[in-house]
């Protein structure tokens, strides 16, 4: 529960907004439809944009965090390719005791194309690999429909099924328990709301549920809530929370080694070029 209150306390302080600011929020070309854009651009457009967080502590229990958040948008007329990733590295060492380290990334390229000013079609590849986790890599090959609505002046919104496969291998498991792999075929389901009626603020939540067809009792939750205050047109302050959900191990033999839940504040800085 203190959790959750500190994340609403958060919110709360990035939401108050100043006086000598008039103009609202409004959001960006790379997140609309291009159908819908009353400016038309020609030619391609690029957008860059990164986050980074770190944490270190000293002292009995020595700890280094650091995770960052790559994106990059081109699009060229009706169609978008994007790319996106997470990279994190952690170093735990308790007095003189030998440190831990696990290292994680994900990475998420896809193609979006805009059918018309309600439907965009995308096809992508979802890539990940958690060394706390065993996964040497998990990666899905996927295909879709978006609902796009994030110009709303007040919420946008944002929809998006697709089907797809997945493909998972592990590192070697503990206890001398071997490498396996396996594939199954899933359905991929996004959505997103923005909140963007408040000035130099931008509140955002982002669900994401993955379901195995084949393996049905295999299925995951990942919940994003944001907060973003724009100091200037290339900086914003952020705080963030993630709910990491996976109902079952991907490997039965995981079991008396795996935690269902996983959470994470974040409060860090996001670059805009």
């Amino acid at each position: 529960m203190k959790r959750y209150l500190i994340v609403l306390a958060c919110i709360a302080t990035l939401s108050i907004p100043f006086d000598s600011f008039s103009q609202s929020s409004t959001p960006a070309w790379w997140m609309t439809n291009s159908l819908k854009q009353t400016e038309k651009h020609k030619g391609t457009r690029v957008h860059a944009q990164g986050e980074y967080s770190t944490y270190i502590a000293t002292g009995q229990v020595d700890t280094y965090f650091h995770k960052s958040t790559p994106m990059v948008f081109i699009r060229d007329g009706r169609a978008q390719l994007s790319a996106f990733g997470t990279l994190s590295y952690q170093r735990v060492r308790v007095q003189s005791n030998p440190a831990s380290r696990t290292r994680s990334f994900s990475f998420n390229p896809k193609l979006i194309y805009d059918l018309n000013p309600s439907l965009q079609w995308e096809g992508g590849v979802l890539a990940e690999k958690n060394d706390a986790q065993y996964l040497k890599l998990r990666s899905a090959y996927y295909t879709g429909l978006i609902y796009n609505n994030l110009e709303h002046k007040n919420l946008g919104k944002l929809l998006f099924v697709a089907f797809g496969y997945e493909q998972v291998s592990t590192t070697q498991l503990p206890e001398d328990l071997g490498t396996e792999k396996f594939g199954n075929p899933i359905v991929y389901a996004q959505q997103r709301f923005n909140l963007t009626s408040i000035p130099k603020v931008n509140l955002s939540e982002t669900l994401i549920f993955i379901h195995g067809i084949d393996q049905s009792h295999i299925y995951r939750i990942d919940l994003d809530l944001k907060a973003m205050y724009q100091f200037n047109a290339h900086i914003s302050g952020m705080v963030q929370y993630q709910i990491k959900y996976e109902e079952e191990p991907l490997i039965p033999d995981l079991a008396p080694y795996y935690e269902k839940m996983n959470t994470a504040l974040t409060v860090g800085v996001v670059l805009n070029f």
